[in-house]
C-alpha cells in the first residue's frame, strides 16, 4: 500500500538482502522486463501487505490515543483508531492491540521520558531518504530503545537484525545532539504472532557494535554503487533470497546445483566420508534452487502444467489460534480427557489427532491457506515433449 513517501533505494527493511547480495539491485534492474512478465515485480500489494500497513497505523493510533500527553492528539488518534479497526480482520486487530498494549505499558512504567512512534530519521548512507522507526524511547537517560513491530507470521530474529541496526544508527545520530549521554542501545522485535503478545525479543548493543555495523553497511553501499572490477556480486543467503523477486533467474542459485551434481555422481556407498560431508553442506543451496523452480512454476497456467504431468495442489494448514488464553482453554479441555497440549512447546494439531484426542478440542482448530504444492504425476500417458 502506498503511503505517499519516497522510499529509500537501499531501504533498511531489505538490508538483509542488498547488504549481503550487493548485485541484487543491478540484476533486478537489468532483468526488469523478464521479471515483470513473470509477475515478480510491479504486482499489486497483497492483502497481507495492506493489512500489515493498517496494523502499524492502528498500533500507532492506539498508543497515541492512550499515552500522548496532549489531549487534542489523544482525541484525534482515538478517532483514527476507530476507523482503522473497521478495515482489519479481528485477528489483525488483536495483533496491533498487543503491540500497542506493550507500548502504552512501557511509557506508563518508564515515567517522564522522551519517546515516540513512527519517527523518521535521515539515513546517513542515503541522506535524502529516511528510515521510520515504529517505537523509540530514551530510558534512564542513557539507553536508546528501538522497537520494530512485525505483524506477520514469518519469524524475524532480533540479534544481527540489520534493519534495526540501521534504525538505531540513524536515530542515534539524530538524537545524540539533544541527548549526548546516550551510550547504550536496546533493540527489540515485537511480533505477537511469533513471540506472544506481551513483550518484544530484545538485543542489547554497545556503541562499538553500532560503529562496526555502520562500517559494514558503508562497505556494502559502496560495493552496490562501485562493484569490484565492474562486476556485481550475487550472493545467496537464506534471508536475502526469501523474498527476492529475481529468484527464478538468479545464476548464483543455479551454480551450486552443478557442483552438487558432480559430487553426487556415484552411489552413496561409493562416496568417501569427505564427499558425504560436502554433499550435506551443499544440500541447502540446492533446496533454495528447487524452491525457486517451484515459485516460477506457480506462475504457469495450470492447464499447461497438467498436460505435462504436473498439478498444483492447493491446501490448508490446521493450526491453533495465536492466543495464550485460547492455548490455556485447549489445555484445560485436553486435561479432561487425560491429555495435555504442552510438550516443552505446544503440540501441533496433527500430534493431538494421532493421540486420538482431537475431538475434544476440534472447536479451536483454524485452517490457513498454504502455498500450493507441486506434484508430478507418476504416469503421463499420451504426452510427448516438444522437440
Amino acid at each position: 500500500m502506498s503511503d505517499g513517501k519516497v522510499h529509500a533505494r537501499l531501504s533498511p527493511s531489505s538490508a538483509h538482502s542488498w547488504a549481503v547480495c550487493t548485485g541484487r539491485l543491478d540484476f533486478v534492474e537489468r532483468n526488469k522486463e523478464k521479471l515483470r512478465k513473470l509477475g515478480r515485480i510491479d504486482a499489486p500489494d497483497s492483502e497481507a501487505s495492506k493489512n500489515g500497513t493498517l496494523c502499524h497505523s492502528l498500533g500507532e493510533a492506539i498508543i497515541l490515543a492512550n499515552a500522548h500527553p496532549t489531549a487534542s492528539i489523544r482525541a484525534q488518534a482515538s478517532e483514527r483508531a476507530v476507523m482503522l479497526r473497521l478495515q482489519l480482520p479481528e485477528e489483525m486487530i488483536q495483533n496491533a492491540e498487543a503491540y500497542a498494549t506493550w507500548g502504552i505499558g512501557f511509557v506508563n512504567m518508564a515515567g517522564d521520558i522522551p519517546w515516540g512512534v513512527e519517527l523518521s530519521a535521515p539515513l546517513w548512507y542515503e541522506p535524502d531518504r529516511s528510515g521510520t522507526t515504529d517505537f523509540w524511547a530514551i530510558e534512564n537517560g542513557d539507553t536508546l530503545v528501538v522497537v520494530d513491530y512485525k505483524s506477520g507470521r514469518v519469524p524475524v530474529d532480533v540479534e544481527g537484525n540489520l534493519q534495526l541496526l540501521i534504525y538505531a544508527i540513524a536515530l542515534y545520530e539524530m538524537l545524540r545532539v539533544f541527548n549526548p549521554s546516550i551510550r547504550k542501545f536496546r533493540l527489540g522485535v515485537m511480533q505477537p504472532f511469533i513471540h506472544g503478545p506481551h513483550e518484544p525479543k530484545w538485543w542489547d548493543v554497545t556503541e562499538a557494535m553500532l560503529e562496526r555495523a555502520k562500517d559494514a553497511i558503508d562497505a556494502a553501499v559502496f560495493e552496490v554503487d562501485n562493484p569490484f572490477g565492474g562486476i556485481h556480486r550475487l550472493v545467496p543467503s537464506p534471508e536475502g533470497c526469501r523474498f527476492c523477486p529475481a529468484r527464478p533467474l538468479c545464476p548464483a542459485l543455479a551454480a551450486p546445483v552443478e557442483e552438487f551434481a558432480a559430487l553426487a555422481s556415484e552411489p552413496v556407498d561409493a562416496l568417501t566420508n569427505d564427499q558425504l560431508v560436502e554433499i550435506m553442506k551443499k544440500a541447502k543451496p540446492v533446496k533454495d534452487f528447487l524452491d525457486a523452480v517451484k515459485e516460477a512454476m506457480l506462475d504457469l497456467p495450470p492447464d499447461w502444467l497438467s498436460d505435462r504431468g504436473i498439478t498444483l495442489a492447493a491446501g490448508a494448514n490446521r493450526v491453533w489460534p495465536e492466543s495464550e488464553e485460547t492455548e490455556k482453554k485447549i489445555d484445560e479441555a485436553l486435561a479432561k480427557v487425560g491429555g495435555t497440549l504442552y510438550k516443552q512447546v505446544p503440540k501441533t494439531v496433527a500430534q493431538i489427532e494421532r493421540e486420538g484426542l482431537l475431538e475434544a478440542v476440534e472447536w479451536a482448530v483454524e485452517s490457513r491457506p498454504r502455498t500450493p504444492t507441486v506434484r508430478v504425476k507418476k504416469e503421463t500417458r499420451g504426452f510427448r515433449p516438444k522437440r
